[in-house]
């Protein structure tokens, strides 16, 4: 009888674990499907056909709604990415965060210190009285404003304050310089705008050490050297360096990432040599545009 026993276990044996196994194999696929199977159930649910009403729904929705459920949608987007990140490959999630960290601590220092912003909001002012007294009769007409970086918040420590003066000349020539004729005008202008900053009533309230006018550009530019240790660029031009300033103002407070990631790539070019335009180089105004352009392209 044994040894029946066995010979009947051998036989029906190999058929019992065979079945074990394919009951292990429905079970695990039904808990955990394939990941084809996953993606085509997704694709499946992704693919439904929107009903008319759904679309007549859809484009009823106030504008203000539409704009909050696309913000909602980029930002679950990015949360999603975010925490796949951190649960997939935490090592890679740890490294950005230090680089965001260094970025962000980099870009305070790089700015301007408190102290610095003083000295330039005086020179500024002493500058704007001293361009006032230098035209009489053009009172009421001209104005004096900053333009550039220091009025876009994208300043670096050190870096040159770029003034316009309007109400005088605007360019009329192609690619928006100046003729040879208005040339003449301007230069003669920006010259007793640099007497009366040297040797005039600014002499002592704006410390000017040296100056430097520079008259075959496209738009002529008085450099101003100051004993606090930053220069004055004067340029005689329209308000179009003003409305940039504003428009990258309101770019600024739309996207947090750009003041950071300009404030970096400026120090790089810069200490690189490759910040001058007029060398070949990739100047402020192209390289925000270039970041503006890939924080909208890659939102979140």
């Amino acid at each position: 009888q044994q040894q029946m026993h066995q010979q009947h276990h051998q036989q029906h044996a190999p058929q019992q674990q065979q079945q074990q196994l394919q009951k292990q194999q429905q079970l695990l696929q039904h808990h955990h499907p394939p990941r084809q199977l996953q993606q085509q159930t997704q694709q499946r649910r992704w693919q439904q056909p929107v009903t008319r009403q759904q679309q007549l729904h859809r484009q009823q929705r106030p504008p203000a709604e539409q704009q909050q459920i696309q913000q909602d949608a980029s930002h679950s987007h990015a949360a999603a990415n975010r925490f796949h990140l951190v649960q997939q490959r935490p090592f890679k999630a740890a490294w950005l965060d230090a680089l965001h960290d260094s970025i962000q601590r980099f870009s305070e220092l790089a700015a301007p210190s408190p102290v610095e912003q003083q000295q330039r909001t005086a020179a500024f002012n002493a500058f704007a009285k001293i361009a006032t007294e230098t035209f009489p009769e053009y009172a009421g007409v001209i104005g004096v404003s900053l333009f550039g970086s220091g009025a876009s918040g994208l300043a670096l420590y050190q870096s040159d304050l770029d003034v316009v003066i309007t109400g005088l000349a605007s360019p009329t020539g192609d690619k928006g310089g100046f003729t040879d004729r208005e040339k003449q005008l301007v230069v003669s202008c920006l010259r007793r705008v640099e007497r009366n900053a040297r040797w005039g009533s600014g002499r002592q309230t704006l410390g000017v050490t040296a100056s430097n006018l520079i008259g075959r550009a496209r738009i002529p530019v008085l450099k101003l050297h100051l004993a606090c240790g930053f220069e004055l660029d004067v340029s005689l031009n329209s308000d179009g360096g003003i409305k940039a300033a504003t428009f990258l103002r309101a770019y600024i407070a739309n996207y947090p990432a750009l003041r950071p990631l300009t404030l970096l790539l400026r120090s790089m070019l810069k200490q690189r040599g490759l910040s001058d335009v007029a060398s070949g180089g990739l100047g402020g105004w192209s390289l925000v545009n270039l970041i503006i352009a890939h924080l909208m392209v890659r939102p979140g």
